[in-house]
């Protein structure tokens, strides 16, 4: 069964606007954190199955968004958003 993502329409556009930055992942399970990375990043792409963070040319880390099945800026810190299906989560933070 093929996922349905209800990604806002403007995802890439929102993230990608994002360079020479430091993004911290929370990941989630159930609301427990269960794990965190940090990294610096040059630039971001953002395809419908992955966000590829690229450092000196080269991608440094992919985030796999394919069994996520929503996008939202959340509140609480500016630069917040998270990718979510019913009990898993990602936050992304961009100090």
């Amino acid at each position: 069964m093929e996922n349905t993502h209800l990604y806002e329409p403007n995802l890439k556009n929102t993230l990608n606007r994002f360079e020479n930055r430091q993004v911290v992942l929370n990941f989630y399970q159930e609301d427990m954190l269960v794990d965190r990375v940090g990294l610096f990043f040059d630039t971001m792409e953002v395809t419908d199955k992955s966000v590829n963070f690229q450092k000196n040319g080269e991608t440094s880390y992919v985030l796999d968004i394919q069994d996520y099945n929503s996008f939202q800026a959340l509140t609480g810190f500016k630069h917040y958003y998270s990718f979510s299906n019913d009990n898993n989560r990602v936050e992304l933070y961009f100090p």
